[in-house]
């Protein structure tokens, strides 16, 4: 081989090479921008699924910047929420399809439009199906010991997101940094308190097996936009909902004093409205209501296969 062609495959690896690093930086450290790649990037960054880098990468490598992208991102995403949400031990299934897809990618003289085929092929077995994440949605605890608070925290935002949008109020920015998860239903009852009152059942068993299966599901975690938490613990849930709905002016009637900078209202936080009491069976409700809209944004896209 003569020194121009040896240097023509130095420049091409070279390319490659700085391609490979950009594609793995962006999966490693995504910036906040409105890229669509950039922010779902993002998503699976907060999921904590790092077994799926290898499979990123070699997606990146093969469609960036197709049109074949940006749905076939999504869909990871969805799918990846989806088998997070349903199985208790995900991680055998995300290493197989991430093996198989990477598998398929690397296949020699293979088109990219077959290639393509396959992992579509492979993302739709990984696929949840609705009723089955409809119900693990709604009776999953996804808050205390084995949880990931990263991602709980990722699912109430996209949660606020969609009820943002829906209700046309505007998105607190700050959200990701400037928030505590909030148990509606307090994790631990006051003997022969409020709660337990409100709660309506006077079979002492029935009430713990029931306070253990919904305390920590999602119709029982709502948000506050700020660090600390005043309407913590056994505070009755009149108070509760007066802070979700009005924080600034129940500081007083709880007792503290007003914030130097107003706490804001989360969109989350608007179903409260009409609800006058909380137990058991609103938690039921409310796990139902966000399970719809989680259908909603973690669907699966109609799939692009335009590779160039």
């Amino acid at each position: 081989m003569d020194t121009a062609k040896k240097q023509d495959r130095v420049r091409e690896w070279l390319r490659e090479f700085r391609r490979a690093a950009r594609n793995y930086n962006d999966i490693l450290f995504p910036d906040d921008s409105d890229d669509p790649t950039q922010r779902l990037l993002k998503e699976m960054q907060r999921l904590r699924v790092s077994k799926l880098n290898p499979f990123l990468l070699a997606l990146l490598e093969a469609f960036r910047d197709t049109p074949a992208s940006q749905p076939l991102i999504h869909n990871i995403v969805a799918a990846v929420v989806r088998l997070l949400i349903t199985l208790d031990r995900p991680s055998y299934r995300l290493e197989k399809f991430t093996e198989r897809a990477c598998f398929a990618f690397h296949e020699e003289n293979v088109p990219r439009e077959v290639q393509l085929e396959k992992v579509i092929g492979l993302v739709d077995e990984l696929w949840i199906d609705d009723d089955t994440f409809r119900k693990a949605f709604t009776m999953k605890s996804i808050y205390g010991p084995g949880a990931h608070l990263s991602r709980l925290r990722y699912y109430l935002e996209k949660l606020e997101r969609k009820i943002s949008e829906q209700k046309d109020m505007p998105f607190e920015l700050h959200f990701g940094s400037q928030t505590t998860v909030e148990h509606i239903m307090p994790q631990t009852l006051d003997e022969d308190g409020a709660w337990k009152r409100a709660l309506r059942t006077n079979d002492t068993v029935r009430l713990e097996s029931q306070h253990k299966a919904l305390v920590h599901t999602i119709g029982n975690l709502t948000v506050l936009l700020t660090k600390d938490n005043p309407a913590a613990g056994n505070t009755p849930y009149a108070d509760k909902r007066e802070f979700y709905l009005h924080p600034n002016e129940a500081l007083n009637k709880l007792g503290l004093r007003k914030r130097k900078i107003a706490i804001g209202t989360c969109a989350l936080n608007s179903y409260f409205e009409d609800i006058k009491s909380w137990n058991f069976q609103t938690i039921a409700d409310r796990s139902h209501y966000l399970a719809d809209l989680a259908l909603q944004i973690w669907n699966k896209e109609e799939w692009k296969r335009e590779t160039k």
